[in-house]
């Protein structure tokens, strides 16, 4: 309990009313900004991937594609 003494109870109460699919989505929106928050080489990382992306240097895959390349290599390493 000692973790959300320093949190407003109102919003303590506010997040324990939302529903699991909203607790998840809030999660998923916590979770996304907390890794490079804590890491300056990890968010210098990931703000180069991104700019590599939004200029059109590196595509990103469509999961159909993503999906097909993990199966290969799974394959492969099955040999």
């Amino acid at each position: 309990m000692t973790a959300t003494l320093d949190l407003p109870q109102d919003l303590i109460d506010r997040v324990r009313a939302l529903s699991p699919a909203q607790k998840d989505a809030l999660r998923g929106v916590m979770d996304a900004e907390t890794p490079a928050a804590g890491d300056p080489e990890l968010k210098a990382k990931l703000t180069r991937r991104w700019e590599d992306y939004q200029s059109g240097k590196v595509q990103a895959l469509t999961i159909e594609e993503s999906d097909a390349r993990i199966r290969q290599v799974l394959e492969e390493f099955q040999r």
